[in-house]
């Protein structure tokens, strides 16, 4: 589906989701969309990345964006996001229908920047200033729900080592893709270094530029210190989960042995040789007595000592 939206200066937004093959042709003719970005604009799982087309003059800017509904249905927790741009149009492509919930924002973000009379590379700006304080509601999230989880009492449950296991699967994810976001931006930094370099931006986009690395830093850095913390929580849960078994594995072994006394005595006193009381009519009864005696003398030990150990 392809929208179109007028912008200052004679200047356009074309939004294009889950596009169709119709809709790339549509685009190269129309726009001069560069075909050797089609596979890019086509890959879900493509990393962040920065392309220039010299030919046609077009930039390709590949940005990964925090997919909040993962957290709460599943699914990609970090989807990607292409931006087609030069200084008079920009064409952003969203392949994945799950990630349909940020062209509201764009909009928002477009209107407020038709308002203000910003140039494309402004407007650039502030979708990629939006879309890297995303991770931070995502980040919080995670946070949240790794608060919950580790409120276990003495032995956690298999849901809360699952539900752990998911968030660490999803802070490696964000922290990938911010790293991956933070070198995709930082080369179109360097690509305004010269005067020969493609690319010529003003005083105030170079500010906004740098304000949109600086967010995504701090959001690869809550990212990594929330995978941290997540992996110290996982090994006290491994430890507690540890420390469980050994106590289950002693208490089994210390009743094992409990419970042999009975055989060994009946067992004496099943052979055909002479043993104390073995010619009593009430032998059968000793034998039990006996028995009981040496379970109770035995479990009163290991009691105290695992009282001693504790």
């Amino acid at each position: 589906m392809i929208e179109k939206h007028t912008l200052p200066h004679q200047q356009e937004w074309i939004a294009v989701t889950a596009p169709t093959p119709s809709d790339y042709q549509k685009l190269h003719t129309d726009c001069g969309l560069p075909k050797k970005f089609i596979p890019y604009l086509e890959d879900v799982r493509e990393r962040a990345r920065l392309e220039y087309d010299a030919g046609n003059k077009y930039w390709l800017l590949v940005f990964r964006f925090a997919n909040k509904q993962a957290a709460v249905d599943g699914g990609f927790i970090t989807l990607p996001i292409t931006f087609v741009f030069n200084d008079e149009r920009l064409i952003s492509f969203i392949q994945n229908p799950a990630g349909n919930q940020v062209t509201d924002e764009l909009k928002d973000v477009i209107q407020n920047a038709a308002q203000l009379d910003r140039s494309i590379f402004l407007v650039l700006f502030d979708l990629l200033f939006s879309l890297a304080t995303d991770y931070f509601d995502v980040i919080d999230a995670i946070n949240d729900h790794r608060d919950k989880l580790e409120t276990w009492h003495r032995r956690p449950s298999n849901d809360q080592v699952e539900a752990l296991t998911q968030l660490s699967q999803q802070t490696v994810y964000l922290t990938t893709a911010e790293n991956n976001n933070l070198i995709a931006v930082e080369r179109f930094r360097l690509a305004t270094n010269s005067s020969t370099d493609p690319l010529d931006l003003d005083a105030t986009e170079t500010d906004r530029l740098n304000d949109v690395l600086v967010e995504i830093q701090q959001g690869r850095e809550m990212a990594q210190i929330a995978a941290d913390i997540i992996d110290r929580v996982t090994s006290g849960f491994s430890n507690v989960l540890n420390n469980n078994l050994n106590d289950t594995m002693r208490f089994l072994t210390v009743w094992s042995i409990v419970l042999m006394i009975p055989p060994v005595i009946t067992g004496f006193y099943g052979m055909n040789v002479a043993l104390p009381y073995a010619d009593r009519h009430d032998a059968w009864f000793w034998t039990i007595i006996w028995s009981l005696l040496g379970i109770i003398v035995l479990g009163i030990w290991y009691i105290l000592y695992d009282k001693r150990k504790r």
